[in-house]
């Protein structure tokens, strides 16, 4: 078995998506996993791409037809029917079932694309990820989620709206282009609200520890490992976690809270001493 560690991917640069979304799998969810086996079917899925897409054609074309291998041909689809599945947001997962998220998807489409040669990137819109590839002078939006569809500024709007209620006016910079460290903190913020929801507060813990390898200096991260700690029944860990946040962010807007929470623990952790 092969083994990736998370921290040594993120700090790796460029940092690779693909490699660091598979450690962090193994890390949370498959600690048995073969990072290995799934690299090499990345490697294969974009050895059959490129035979499958004409090497002549337009940028633009190649991006197309590249989605059409994906989602067409090799059968890479959204998962409509079960959403908020937590395998949808593994890389592993979404390999050996074809199901997954936009964010998940995109990644897929991403590693093979880039290997390809295609001027493309990932475009976290709010609620939902598509990719884009440049060339021929503009820029073209495909969305993963929905079978590689090209999208107009009038359909990122309406994903926008559906994804999030938001109907105000579109915002252009929506439209940027993400960095590969946001796409690695989209997905494992996607699984942190998962595991919550479904009260898994070991796999809570272990998603946000990863929150922390590759953003360090956030101070909510730090506080959200205190309480998802507390959560999991670990109180003396999350006294010290939370005692590190305050000491570290004493001008902490939910100072008081937080020191609120941490006399609730001690309180606990009395009675069990």
């Amino acid at each position: 078995m092969s083994v990736l560690r998370f921290q040594d991917e993120v700090h790796h640069k460029p940092l690779d998506v693909s490699r660091a979304a598979l450690s962090f799998a193994q890390e949370i969810a498959y600690p048995r996993l073969d990072v290995e086996h799934y690299l090499d079917e990345l490697d294969n899925l974009t050895r059959a791409a490129r035979a499958a897409v004409p090497n002549h054609s337009p940028i633009v074309e190649r991006a197309i037809s590249l989605g059409e291998f994906l989602f067409v041909k090799e059968g890479f689809q959204g998962n409509q029917a079960d959403y908020w599945d937590p395998r949808n947001s593994f890389l592993n997962d979404v390999l050996d079932r074809r199901l997954g998220i936009p964010i998940s998807l995109s990644a897929v489409y991403l590693h093979v694309g880039l290997r390809l040669g295609l001027p493309v990137g990932g475009v976290g819109l709010p609620g939902h990820f598509i990719v884009c590839v440049r060339g021929d002078h503009k820029t073209t939006y495909l969305d993963p989620f929905h079978d590689g569809k090209v999208l107009s500024a009038a359909d990122c709007s309406l994903l926008v709206q559906k994804a999030t209620g938001f109907d105000g006016r579109f915002q252009k910079e929506w439209l940027r282009k993400s960095q590969p460290s946001e796409m690695i903190t989209r997905m494992l913020n996607n699984l942190r609200g998962i595991y919550i929801h479904k009260e898994e507060w070991p796999k809570a813990v272990s998603v946000v520890e990863r929150l922390r390898i590759l953003w360090p200096k956030s101070p909510d991260y730090q506080r959200d490992l205190g309480l998802l700690l507390y959560r999991q029944g670990s109180l003396r860990r999350s006294v010290d976690t939370l005692s590190t946040y305050l000491r570290q962010n004493p001008d902490a807007p939910d100072a008081a809270e937080i020191k609120n929470c941490m006399r609730h623990i001690c309180k606990e952790l009395a009675i069990l001493n």
